[in-house]
């Protein structure tokens, strides 16, 4: 008889069509050897340098909400604490399961005493911040594009995310504060731009040109779609398959997608750089607790 697969093998088979996406794009999108050559022989480095460094920012920038979430959830954490489970439980989404990160969260604040279901809460509600605040993003995109799926998804995020945090902050008896989580919102919208700045800047840094706004536009976007692609460990794939799609308006198809696999080992290297950091100051304060 016939059995329904599990929860465990549909997650391991998400992996596996993830990662046979983005090697198919890798071979797509690198396969003309001359043309990735031209490409690298037009990279500015100050541009590479400064879009590690707005990258990171905006990295830091999302913390920061993070940092403040814990605070309102009662979860007291001095920032540099708030980093480093930032930036460990972050490699968490790489595993097939979209909750992964949010389980890695719990883990590592439960090692140092923090209560774990308190930090899951507070991190889910960052997770539909996050989401919120990509939305100005998705409309500026829909007003350039006029593509009636963006319209339609981006209504439907922002009341699923508001929503959705509201009844988080209703079960764990916290007020819910409009203005506070508009302010918040606000301060995460300020995190993809850094990030879609970055974007722009390692674009840019490879000799190649379009409209700047939509360039910073298109990464927060990508990411947000590869994020809600749940089988997609990181949202492999998923988002340089919609990155490249968003670039072929002002690349070839080949190129449009060698820039979206770039960016995602690009963008990997950065957020490594952080995570090793993040691992070592965790390891010296589980040394001092």
């Amino acid at each position: 008889m016939w059995k329904s697969p599990s929860s465990k093998t549909l997650k391991q088979v998400g992996g596996i069509i993830a990662l046979l996406i983005f090697a198919g794009l890798i071979y797509y999108g690198f396969r003309d050897i001359d043309r990735i050559k031209s490409i690298f022989e037009s990279v500015r480095i100050s541009n590479l340098v400064l879009a590690s460094i707005v990258y990171a920012l905006g990295l830091l920038l999302s913390v920061a909400v993070l940092h403040r979430l814990y605070i309102t959830f009662g979860v007291s954490v001095p920032f540099w604490r708030t980093y480093y489970i930032a930036f460990l439980s972050l490699l968490g989404r790489y595993i097939p399961g979209k909750f992964w990160i949010l389980g890695f969260a719990s883990y590592i604040s439960k090692s140092i005493g923090k209560d774990p279901i308190r930090v899951f809460w507070a991190s889910m509600v960052n997770q539909a911040i996050s989401i919120l605040s990509i939305i100005p993003f998705a409309f500026f995109l829909y007003w350039r594009t006029q593509n009636q799926y963006i319209l339609l998804g981006s209504i439907l995020l922002t009341i699923a995310s508001a929503g959705g945090s509201w009844w988080i902050f209703r079960r764990n008896r916290i007020p819910f504060v409009g203005f506070r989580f508009l302010r918040l919102s606000m301060i995460y919208f300020g995190s993809w731009l850094f990030t879609g700045v970055a974007f722009l800047l390692f674009y840019t840094g490879m000799g190649l040109s379009g409209d700047p706004w939509v360039l910073i536009s298109v990464f927060p976007v990508s990411y947000l779609i590869g994020l809600l692609s749940f089988f997609a460990p990181g949202g492999l794939g998923i988002r340089e398959l919609t990155l490249s799609y968003f670039l072929s308006i002002y690349l070839d198809s080949s190129s449009a997608v060698a820039m979206g696999v770039m960016f995602r080992l690009f963008t990997t290297m950065v957020e490594f750089v952080l995570s090793i950091i993040a691992y070592f100051m965790y390891l010296l304060d589980r040394e001092e607790t």
